[in-house]
């Protein structure tokens, strides 16, 4: 009974440590990713928008060593260790909450959102004419959008274009495929602003739940570590005697 209860400790562990890995470095990575992509059409970013991702690669990686930890524990039969272990654990469902509560609210929601606004409509000032060569064109291309939140932000009076007495017609850019004519008139009714963050957002959401997730199954790997180390040792007494 006892080698049966050592085992099946063992098992959990190992396998709560790569299900762990393996959530928790897939969404680092994909958020690494979501969060390049708004920079890269820009040209700009800042480096906190990389933050969550590679905070949750570092935890992924922090996993590895501790389920090897708690496996040798359970292998040399270390009561000592597996509270180590236990504790640890813990500590890690801690952090990828924190990660996903307070990291994401505060840098996606806020920090990105804010910067990217500020940036795109630093972009949309500039171009006077569709001849010229702007960003914003090549976004409003790219992700079929037009203004930053929506069309009529090309003649806000701030910018060149309004001012280069285009206050009737929108860029080229900004035509749906289908109907590109000049001056356009079928547009594009998505602002770049959530065209850009959209995918991030559900990148962000689905992290989101990952990180719960492996949260959660930190936590269980813990209470059933500390239970199972109860039950090792009552057993491993039994066969002393």
């Amino acid at each position: 009974m006892f080698s049966f209860c050592s085992n099946l400790l063992h098992c959990f562990i190992s396998l709560s440590c790569v299900v762990t890995f393996i959530a928790t470095a897939a969404s680092g990575i994909l958020l690494i990713l979501a969060s390049e992509e708004p920079s890269s059409s820009l040209g700009e970013g800042g480096p906190y928008a990389l933050i969550p991702g590679i905070v949750f690669v570092s935890v992924a990686i922090v996993t590895v060593p501790l389920g090897i930890y708690g496996c040798l524990s359970v292998r040399n039969d270390s009561s000592k260790r597996l509270v180590i272990y236990t504790v640890i654990a813990i500590l890690v469902s801690i952090v990828i909450l924190l990660c996903s509560s307070v990291l994401f609210t505060f840098t996606y929601t806020n920090m990105i959102s804010n910067n990217l606004n500020s940036t795109l409509w630093s972009e949309l000032r500039k171009p006077n004419n569709s001849n010229d060569t702007s960003k914003m064109f090549d976004i409003q291309t790219k992700y079929k959008c037009c203004g930053v939140t929506n069309a009529s932000d090309w003649f806000d009076p701030s910018t060149n274009w309004f001012n280069s007495s285009h206050h009737n017609q929108y860029p080229v850019s900004c035509c749906s495929s289908a109907t590109i004519s000049d001056p356009c008139t079928d547009l594009h009714q998505k602002g770049c602003q959530d065209a850009l963050l959209s995918k991030l957002r559900l990148v962000v959401d689905v992290s989101f739940g990952v990180a719960i997730a492996a949260s959660l199954l930190q936590l269980l790997t813990a209470g059933l570590t500390c239970y199972g180390n109860k039950v090792i040792s009552k057993y491993k007494h039994y066969d002393i005697f």
